[in-house]
Protein backbone atom coordinates (compact mmCIF):
# COMPACT_ATOMS: atom_id res chain seq x y z
CA UNK A 1 0.00 0.00 0.00
CA UNK A 2 1.40 3.34 -1.36
CA UNK A 3 1.07 6.31 1.49
CA UNK A 4 -0.09 9.51 0.38
CA UNK A 5 1.83 13.04 -0.34
CA UNK A 6 1.11 14.02 3.41
CA UNK A 7 2.61 10.73 5.18
CA UNK A 8 6.08 10.72 2.59
CA UNK A 9 6.65 14.03 3.69
CA UNK A 10 6.35 13.31 7.10
CA UNK A 11 8.46 10.22 6.92
CA UNK A 12 11.01 12.54 4.83
CA UNK A 13 11.01 14.90 8.19
CA UNK A 14 11.37 12.18 11.07
CA UNK A 15 14.14 9.95 9.12
CA UNK A 16 15.79 12.07 6.28
CA UNK A 17 16.18 15.66 7.50
CA UNK A 18 13.95 18.18 10.03
CA UNK A 19 14.29 20.69 7.11
CA UNK A 20 12.83 18.49 4.17
CA UNK A 21 9.69 19.61 2.88
CA UNK A 22 7.24 19.33 0.06
CA UNK A 23 6.17 22.45 -1.98
CA UNK A 24 2.87 20.90 -4.72
CA UNK A 25 3.98 22.11 -8.15
CA UNK A 26 1.00 20.20 -10.03
CA UNK A 27 -1.59 17.22 -9.29
CA UNK A 28 0.28 14.64 -7.42
CA UNK A 29 3.76 16.68 -8.26
CA UNK A 30 5.68 17.90 -5.46
CA UNK A 31 9.20 20.08 -5.67
CA UNK A 32 11.62 18.65 -2.41
CA UNK A 33 12.89 21.49 -0.61
CA UNK A 34 16.26 20.09 0.76
CA UNK A 35 19.12 21.80 2.69
CA UNK A 36 21.21 19.54 0.41
CA UNK A 37 22.89 21.90 -1.63
CA UNK A 38 24.80 21.61 -5.14
CA UNK A 39 28.84 22.91 -4.92
CA UNK A 40 28.00 26.08 -6.62
CA UNK A 41 25.53 26.65 -3.87
CA UNK A 42 22.23 25.60 -5.58
CA UNK A 43 19.71 23.17 -4.26
CA UNK A 44 19.66 19.79 -5.40
CA UNK A 45 17.08 19.08 -7.80
CA UNK A 46 14.50 16.27 -6.64
CA UNK A 47 11.05 16.00 -7.58
CA UNK A 48 8.14 13.66 -5.75
CA UNK A 49 6.07 12.34 -8.49
CA UNK A 50 2.88 9.75 -8.62
CA UNK A 51 2.90 7.58 -12.03
CA UNK A 52 1.04 4.53 -12.71
CA UNK A 53 3.70 3.17 -11.38
CA UNK A 54 4.11 4.26 -7.86
CA UNK A 55 6.30 7.52 -6.32
CA UNK A 56 9.36 7.82 -8.00
CA UNK A 57 12.24 10.93 -7.40
CA UNK A 58 13.38 12.84 -10.46
CA UNK A 59 15.74 15.21 -11.09
CA UNK A 60 13.63 16.85 -14.35
CA UNK A 61 16.68 17.06 -16.11
CA UNK A 62 18.57 19.60 -14.12
CA UNK A 63 21.60 17.94 -13.14
CA UNK A 64 23.26 16.86 -16.51
CA UNK A 65 22.31 20.56 -18.12
CA UNK A 66 23.92 22.02 -14.91
CA UNK A 67 26.89 19.85 -15.63
CA UNK A 68 26.91 20.33 -19.31
CA UNK A 69 27.35 23.99 -18.86
CA UNK A 70 30.31 23.44 -16.02
CA UNK A 71 32.16 20.64 -17.40
CA UNK A 72 31.74 20.29 -21.52
CA UNK A 73 32.09 16.74 -22.71
CA UNK A 74 31.03 15.37 -19.13
CA UNK A 75 29.70 12.12 -20.74
CA UNK A 76 32.83 10.52 -22.74
CA UNK A 77 35.63 9.08 -21.21
CA UNK A 78 36.59 8.25 -17.56
CA UNK A 79 34.24 11.09 -15.82
CA UNK A 80 31.41 9.11 -17.62
CA UNK A 81 32.30 5.94 -16.37
CA UNK A 82 32.61 7.65 -13.32
CA UNK A 83 29.23 9.08 -13.11
CA UNK A 84 27.66 5.77 -14.50
CA UNK A 85 29.19 3.64 -11.86
CA UNK A 86 27.84 6.79 -9.08
CA UNK A 87 23.81 6.14 -10.46
CA UNK A 88 24.09 2.11 -10.54
CA UNK A 89 25.28 2.03 -7.09
CA UNK A 90 22.27 3.90 -6.07
CA UNK A 91 20.12 2.38 -8.43
CA UNK A 92 19.11 5.62 -10.59
CA UNK A 93 18.17 5.36 -13.88
CA UNK A 94 19.51 7.99 -16.75
CA UNK A 95 16.80 8.63 -19.46
CA UNK A 96 16.71 11.03 -22.54
CA UNK A 97 19.50 12.98 -19.87
CA UNK A 98 16.87 12.86 -16.68
CA UNK A 99 17.52 10.84 -13.41
CA UNK A 100 15.11 9.16 -11.76
CA UNK A 101 14.61 6.26 -8.95
CA UNK A 102 11.34 4.55 -8.52
CA UNK A 103 10.92 4.26 -4.88
CA UNK A 104 10.25 0.40 -3.86
CA UNK A 105 8.51 -1.13 -1.02
CA UNK A 106 7.66 1.99 0.42
CA UNK A 107 11.49 3.09 0.89
CA UNK A 108 10.43 6.93 0.92
CA UNK A 109 13.30 8.38 2.94
CA UNK A 110 15.80 5.11 2.27
CA UNK A 111 15.42 6.40 -1.84
CA UNK A 112 15.35 10.28 -1.23
CA UNK A 113 18.74 9.89 0.15
CA UNK A 114 20.28 7.55 -2.30
CA UNK A 115 19.08 9.88 -4.87
CA UNK A 116 20.29 13.35 -3.49
CA UNK A 117 24.10 11.39 -2.62
CA UNK A 118 23.97 10.17 -6.58
CA UNK A 119 23.51 13.72 -7.83
CA UNK A 120 26.37 14.93 -5.64
CA UNK A 121 28.21 11.92 -6.62
CA UNK A 122 27.64 13.12 -10.27
CA UNK A 123 28.67 16.58 -9.70
CA UNK A 124 31.70 16.24 -8.11
CA UNK A 125 33.36 15.04 -11.47
CA UNK A 126 34.05 18.54 -12.10
CA UNK A 127 36.05 18.87 -8.99
CA UNK A 128 38.62 16.24 -9.76
CA UNK A 129 42.18 16.49 -8.75
CA UNK A 130 44.85 17.97 -11.08
CA UNK A 131 45.83 14.05 -11.10
CA UNK A 132 42.79 12.92 -12.91
CA UNK A 133 42.22 15.49 -15.07
CA UNK A 134 45.72 14.85 -16.33
CA UNK A 135 44.18 10.82 -16.63
CA UNK A 136 41.51 12.53 -18.82
CA UNK A 137 43.34 14.95 -20.77
CA UNK A 138 44.11 12.93 -24.23
CA UNK A 139 40.53 11.36 -24.27
CA UNK A 140 39.02 15.28 -24.15
CA UNK A 141 41.12 15.98 -26.16
CA UNK A 142 40.31 13.33 -28.58
CA UNK A 143 36.84 14.35 -27.87
CA UNK A 144 37.04 17.62 -28.88
CA UNK A 145 38.61 17.10 -32.27
CA UNK A 146 36.48 14.18 -33.10
CA UNK A 147 33.46 16.84 -32.77
CA UNK A 148 35.04 19.02 -34.46
CA UNK A 149 36.39 16.86 -37.20
CA UNK A 150 34.29 13.37 -37.94
CA UNK A 151 37.07 12.16 -40.58
CA UNK A 152 39.62 12.63 -37.56
CA UNK A 153 41.90 9.18 -37.61
CA UNK A 154 43.67 9.01 -34.68
CA UNK A 155 46.85 7.45 -33.42
CA UNK A 156 48.08 8.11 -36.96
CA UNK A 157 50.95 6.32 -38.00
CA UNK A 158 52.36 6.47 -41.77
CA UNK A 159 53.34 3.04 -42.21
CA UNK A 160 55.29 3.56 -45.01
CA UNK A 161 57.79 6.09 -44.11
CA UNK A 162 57.48 5.11 -40.19
CA UNK A 163 56.73 1.38 -39.85
CA UNK A 164 58.06 1.59 -36.65
CA UNK A 165 55.48 4.14 -35.32
CA UNK A 166 57.96 6.66 -33.78
CA UNK A 167 56.34 9.94 -35.26
CA UNK A 168 52.55 9.12 -34.72
CA UNK A 169 50.27 11.98 -34.28
CA UNK A 170 47.47 12.42 -32.09
CA UNK A 171 45.35 12.64 -35.18
CA UNK A 172 45.36 13.30 -38.93
CA UNK A 173 42.65 15.17 -40.76
CA UNK A 174 43.65 13.86 -44.35
CA UNK A 175 42.81 16.60 -47.06
CA UNK A 176 43.99 19.02 -49.91
CA UNK A 177 46.02 20.59 -46.14
CA UNK A 178 46.80 17.49 -44.80
CA UNK A 179 46.07 18.71 -40.44
CA UNK A 180 48.33 17.15 -38.02
CA UNK A 181 46.98 17.88 -34.02
CA UNK A 182 49.04 16.71 -31.20
CA UNK A 183 48.68 16.43 -27.64
CA UNK A 184 50.88 17.67 -25.20
CA UNK A 185 50.17 17.86 -21.49
CA UNK A 186 54.46 17.55 -20.11
CA UNK A 187 57.52 18.66 -21.06
CA UNK A 188 58.47 15.28 -22.07
CA UNK A 189 55.13 15.11 -24.58
CA UNK A 190 56.31 18.69 -25.63
CA UNK A 191 59.59 17.10 -26.64
CA UNK A 192 58.28 14.42 -28.64
CA UNK A 193 55.56 16.30 -30.67
CA UNK A 194 58.68 18.89 -31.87
CA UNK A 195 60.51 15.99 -32.70
CA UNK A 196 57.42 14.53 -34.67
CA UNK A 197 56.83 17.63 -36.25
CA UNK A 198 60.52 17.94 -37.59
CA UNK A 199 60.63 14.83 -38.91
CA UNK A 200 57.56 15.18 -40.90
CA UNK A 201 58.93 18.35 -42.08
CA UNK A 202 62.12 16.10 -43.62
CA UNK A 203 59.68 14.21 -45.13
CA UNK A 204 58.73 17.20 -47.38
CA UNK A 205 55.02 16.47 -45.81
CA UNK A 206 52.60 19.34 -46.41
CA UNK A 207 51.29 19.25 -42.92
CA UNK A 208 49.23 22.02 -41.67
CA UNK A 209 49.91 21.40 -37.45
CA UNK A 210 48.25 22.31 -34.40
CA UNK A 211 49.11 21.38 -30.75
CA UNK A 212 46.97 21.10 -28.36
CA UNK A 213 47.81 21.73 -24.71
CA UNK A 214 46.34 21.09 -21.03
CA UNK A 215 47.75 23.57 -19.89
CA UNK A 216 50.42 25.66 -21.82
CA UNK A 217 51.88 27.28 -18.23
CA UNK A 218 53.22 23.85 -16.88
CA UNK A 219 55.46 23.50 -20.01
CA UNK A 220 58.75 24.66 -19.89
CA UNK A 221 59.68 27.77 -21.48
CA UNK A 222 62.35 26.29 -23.85
CA UNK A 223 60.51 23.37 -24.66
CA UNK A 224 57.50 25.34 -25.41
CA UNK A 225 59.66 27.73 -27.87
CA UNK A 226 61.03 24.99 -29.74
CA UNK A 227 57.48 23.54 -30.10
CA UNK A 228 56.77 27.04 -30.96
CA UNK A 229 58.87 26.85 -34.02
CA UNK A 230 57.66 24.22 -35.96
CA UNK A 231 53.80 24.13 -35.13
CA UNK A 232 51.86 26.30 -37.22
CA UNK A 233 48.89 26.44 -34.41
CA UNK A 234 48.66 26.43 -30.77
CA UNK A 235 45.97 26.05 -27.88
CA UNK A 236 46.88 27.20 -24.48
CA UNK A 237 44.20 24.89 -23.34
CA UNK A 238 41.34 22.41 -24.02
CA UNK A 239 39.43 25.30 -22.88
CA UNK A 240 40.43 27.49 -25.26
CA UNK A 241 40.54 24.84 -28.22
CA UNK A 242 37.06 24.51 -27.52
CA UNK A 243 36.11 27.82 -28.61
CA UNK A 244 38.36 28.81 -30.89
CA UNK A 245 39.31 25.28 -32.88
CA UNK A 246 35.98 24.73 -34.70
CA UNK A 247 37.15 28.15 -36.98
CA UNK A 248 40.62 27.43 -37.21
CA UNK A 249 39.91 24.10 -38.83
CA UNK A 250 36.61 25.45 -41.04
CA UNK A 251 39.68 28.21 -42.24
CA UNK A 252 42.50 25.82 -42.99
CA UNK A 253 40.02 23.23 -44.90
CA UNK A 254 38.39 26.08 -47.02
Amino acid sequence: MTMDAATIAREFKERVCEAVSLQPVALDRYYVETPFLLPGGDAVPVILEDRPGGWRLTDDGETFMQLALLQPNFDQGNRWKVIQSALKSHRVDAEAGVLSLSIPNALYAEALSSFIQAILEVMDVRHWTREVVRETFREDASALVASVAPRAQFDYQDTERDPGGLYKLDAFLPGERNIGVLFVGNDDQCKDATITLYQWERWNERLRSVVLFRDEEEIGRKPRAQLGDIANKSFSSLGAARERLPAWFEEISA
